[in-house]
């Protein structure tokens, strides 16, 4: 009689059993569980990420609703890494998460040691720097995403370089305090859309597609990533 599938055994079909180990191994540090940084989350959880560290300050709002996975009216008002975390459990119990309610500041230091990889889904730019500068004086790797709003081609995104992206406000304010800081971006890589925003304001549009596939593209650069998988 065949053996019962596990829970990682089509992954390991992809990337074998080596990969599943090392994914099972690996410590994630991920800021920013909104539309793209929750679906990242989910992704990497079902992906068998072994252990995470989640940073976000805010709670979860009826207008996270339309577009952030993780979230449904039953975690209304909770803390978004604690909804997150209860979701995670009930999709791998032995998942290891620690979490921090809190945003990053403009400035702060980050201590990274022991991670093996740094996810940036912040949409404030002195935090955004602030983990990103961390990471490079820490020489972990890391990956960041860039605007994702007022966008509705999922099929436009990438995953690239600062050089390559062009006509994104947010990444045009982060090259400009990059550059005052002195603060080289090279080490980065970049999970942008080629789609100028329709739009702009202080409230940002945006819809479940764009930010749930910059999430999706940030999970697929993390495993890579992390089982040394060079990109194409």
């Amino acid at each position: 009689m065949p053996s019962k599938p596990s829970f990682q055994s089509r992954t390991a079909l992809l990337i074998g059993e080596d990969g599943v180990k090392c994914l099972a191994s690996s410590k994630v540090y991920l800021a920013g569980l909104g539309g793209v940084g929750g679906t990242c989350f989910e992704a990497l959880v079902r992906s068998g990420i072994g252990s995470f560290f989640l940073v976000d300050g805010d709670k979860v709002e009826e207008s996270n609703l339309n577009r952030q996975l993780l979230f449904t009216e039953l975690a209304l008002g909770s803390y978004k890494v604690e909804a997150a975390y209860m979701r995670a459990a009930l999709i791998n119990h032995r998942l290891q998460v620690d979490t921090r309610k809190k945003r990053i500041e403009a400035e702060e230091r980050i201590d990274l040691r022991g991670y093996d990889l740094v996810i940036d889904c912040i949409d404030d730019v002195g935090g955004k720097l602030a983990l990103i500068k961390s990471a490079i004086e820490a020489e972990k790797p890391i990956l960041s995403s860039l605007g994702m709003g007022f966008r509705l081609d999922p099929s436009a995104l990438r995953a690239g370089k600062m050089g390559e992206v062009q006509g994104d406000p947010l990444a045009k304010a982060l090259r400009t305090r990059a550059r005052k800081e002195g603060i080289d971006l090279c080490p980065v890589t970049f999970v942008y859309s080629q789609e100028f925003p329709h739009g702009h304001g202080e409230d940002v549009a945006s819809m479940m597609m764009v930010p749930s596939a910059a999430g999706l593209l940030l999970a697929a650069e993390a495993v890579k990533a992390l089982l040394g998988m060079k990109g194409d």
